[in-house]
């Protein structure tokens, strides 16, 4: 697989919401050696949702019947 993929920290992500009330999501990128896609994709899911990260639905064998 190409590219530098790597885990980023739901509190990580937490910290990018708090900087953002301060800071432009291109210097958030910046400051954090992260890349500025990744800060806006947890800055828009915290906004939607109000979670910095993705949970995948709930599975229940009931729901299949």
């Amino acid at each position: 697989m190409v590219g530098n993929r790597r885990h980023i920290p739901e509190s990580m992500k937490q910290q990018w919401v708090t900087m953002s009330a301060h800071m432009k999501s291109s210097d958030i990128a910046r400051v954090t050696h992260s890349s500025r896609h990744t800060v806006n994709r947890a800055l828009r899911l915290s906004h939607l949702t109000g979670s910095v990260v993705q949970r995948p639905l709930k599975y229940s064998a009931a729901d299949n019947m």
